[in-house]
């Protein structure tokens, strides 16, 4: 499905548009269209390229580099500026029409013409959270109905404001509907709505600006627990009275899942209300510190296409790794690690006693099962230590099975390989999600409260339970 569909006229950006004109003389009509993937295609009716011989236009094309194509469209009258541009086919026709195709990877759509600048950078964004309305907690409408008529009344939330280090972000909310009109009415409708606001402190660049998109939408996939995407943003171009703003289209994998409701959510907004700023920032600052061993579990989340095998093993390398980055000196014990100094120390011939060195440079340091172990263990879950041994082993062993062995060994047999993976997959999936939350600042009793005591406990006890991890019984 197509999220802009249109006709407009076209043209490098390299071409003037004279005053009081909305486009310039070489422009060329033609067909645009987004898809919900955020890919432009563009058909035009004619060629953009001032050479004259369009067949070896079409047959081999100059590349692109550097070039930018503007438009205005013809039913909204909203200007266009499509990035990332490459050639799509099309034809030429000495009797018929001649066309032109290309592809965009991103693209600005707004009221404005967009002044295109080879180093294109914004003052911010802002961003619909529609579909995280359950997660933010709206609902302030109340209305009252007596015999002659009906009066509604909205109780908005205060907007919320936090400073990070290089920005302030802003939470609004507002109503949306016929709430205004002047015209006698049928049906009326009245929705809460709310945008995020993000301002840069300096201009930054639109790639950059893009993973700040990013890096909002999965801070609400961890606390809402939903992998449903954000609406696509408006970037800011300008400030004060000269900022304009462009909606911003960029090629990406959507995730249309159903909005999460109240009980699926982990942690709501009004639980972290005062202290969104400072998650936000945490999530921000740890990403440079332990990437991947976050990146790992957001990513497994959001897809839909991973296959048992491979959603297990993303579990079991971000867990590794995150215990890797935050302890990059562990070892297994100091013991082992003197045991192994002294026997290299013992070789008589440097030779050997190199080689050995290099063969045994990582024995010292903790198993997959020991990193499992503690990573968990900073949950303060009150696991038996036994089953929680025995469940860290036989994932570790899972996974070095798959990657050293190809799969079968720990479970000769398949189907019993694939209900062990699904079952400690589970048991995998909300530990490495409460680590996560726990790693960037959300209190550790909320995050214990939504699984032991939340509307989903019993789903959780029943996961943990069939992973063979038990509750120690307190006395």
């Amino acid at each position: 499905m197509a999220v802009v569909q249109e006709h407009g006229y076209f043209w490098w950006s390299t071409e003037k548009v004279p005053d009081e004109h909305f486009a310039p003389e070489k422009a060329v009509p033609g067909y645009l269209e987004i898809s919900d993937n955020g890919i432009v295609t563009l058909e035009l009716l004619g060629f953009l390229d001032e050479d004259d011989h369009q067949l070896a236009t079409l047959l081999a094309p100059s590349p692109p580099n550097g070039k930018a194509i503007q438009g205005i469209l013809k039913a909204s009258n909203n200007s266009v500026l499509l990035l990332d541009i490459e050639h799509d086919g099309g034809r030429s026709s000495a009797s018929g029409i001649s066309h032109q195709n290309f592809r965009a990877w991103r693209a600005l759509v707004g009221r404005n013409r967009i002044e295109y600048k080879q180093n294109l950078s914004a003052s911010g964004f802002s961003v619909n959270l529609k579909g995280f309305e359950d997660w933010l907690r709206l609902g302030n409408i109340s209305s009252t109905r007596t015999k002659v008529g009906i009066t509604a009344k909205a109780n908005l939330i205060k907007a919320h404001s936090y400073d990070l280090k290089n920005a302030k972000v802003k939470i609004n909310f507002f109503l949306q509907g016929d709430t205004f009109s002047a015209k006698r009415l049928r049906t009326l409708t009245i929705e809460e709505h709310a945008e995020l606001d993000y301002l840069f402190n300096k201009d930054i660049s639109i790639d950059d600006l893009q993973d700040k998109v990013s890096l909002i939408s999965d801070l609400l996939t961890l606390l809402s627990g939903s992998s449903r995407s954000l609406e696509w943003p408006w970037i800011h171009i300008g400030r004060g009275k000269s900022r304009s703003r462009y909606q911003y289209f960029f090629g990406s994998t959507r995730n249309s899942s159903p909005p999460p409701k109240l009980h699926e959510c982990w942690v709501d907004f009004p639980q972290v209300s005062e202290t969104f700023g400072s998650l936000l920032q945490s999530w921000d600052d740890a990403q440079s510190r332990l990437g991947s061993g976050l990146q790992l579990f957001t990513g497994t989340l959001k897809s839909s296409s991973l296959h048992l095998e491979h959603k297990f093993a993303n579990f079991i390398w971000g867990l590794e790794v995150l215990h890797r980055l935050k302890n990059p000196d562990a070892l297994q014990s100091v013991e082992f690690k003197e045991k192994i100094d002294r026997i290299i120390s013992n070789i008589i011939k440097t030779k050997d006693r190199k080689w050995l060195k290099e063969r045994l440079q990582n024995a010292h340091e903790p198993s997959l099962q020991q990193r499992l172990k503690e990573t968990i263990n900073s949950l303060e879950i009150n696991f038996e230590t036994k089953s929680l041994e025995a469940f860290c082993k036989t994932c570790a062993d899972l996974r070095n099975d798959l990657s050293h062995f190809g799969g079968q060994r720990t479970f000769p047999i398949y189907e019993d390989m694939i209900q062990a993976l699904n079952e400690k997959s589970g048991a995998l999936e909300f530990l490495y999600h409460a680590v996560v939350l726990k790693e960037i600042g959300v209190e550790i009793d909320i995050i214990k409260a939504f699984i032991f005591n939340g509307r989903h406990s019993y789903k959780y006890s029943q996961i943990y339970t069939r992973a063979g991890l038990i509750m120690e019984i307190k006395k």
